[in-house]
């Protein structure tokens, strides 16, 4: 499963992150990552946070982008729900790690409105198929398995918790 971790503006100009690198082993308070943002297909800049609970920083990668970022977060303000251009970042960091996620393991979350989020790997397995799927299932029948779910509609359900 690739996720895009790209936006399309109204007027037709792209922001997308990519070469995402993050690290559970760093992360404290906030999700610990590096990756590169592109405009319009351009690298602008580079993004991280160093996972102890500050903002992330955002690297113009040549001196000439910086006048980009005023036009880029107007535009992110004004279009990206609830959002701004750093927060739309570390979306697109956890949609990167919650997808990793679904590769690896068999995600439910519980019958119920409180119902928690499970996880169910096995041993040896690097990437989960729909026989694994398919037997969660049958374990928990009254679950909701975010494998078997559209990705958006996955990660809405496991963010919310």
């Amino acid at each position: 499963m690739t996720i895009k971790s790209e936006h399309t503006f109204e007027c037709g100009d792209s922001i997308a992150l990519k070469a995402i690198q993050y690290s559970a082993r760093w992360s404290e308070e906030t999700m610990c990552f590096k990756a590169n943002l592109y405009w319009n297909n351009k690298k602008i800049a580079y993004v991280e946070n160093q996972g102890r609970g500050g903002e992330n920083r955002i690297t113009p990668a040549m001196p000439e982008h910086r006048k980009l970022f005023s036009e880029i977060e107007k535009k992110c303000s004004d279009e990206l729900e609830d959002s701004d251009l750093s927060f739309w970042c570390t979306e697109q960091v956890a949609k990167s790690v919650f997808a990793k996620q679904l590769k690896m393991r068999v995600l439910f979350k519980e019958a119920g409105e409180k119902g928690q989020i499970i996880e169910v790997s096995w041993k040896g397995v690097k990437k989960v198929t729909s026989e694994h799927v398919e037997r969660v299932r049958k374990q928990h029948p009254d679950a909701t398995v975010l494998n078997a779910l559209d990705f958006e509609e996955a990660y809405k359900v496991f963010s919310t918790i």
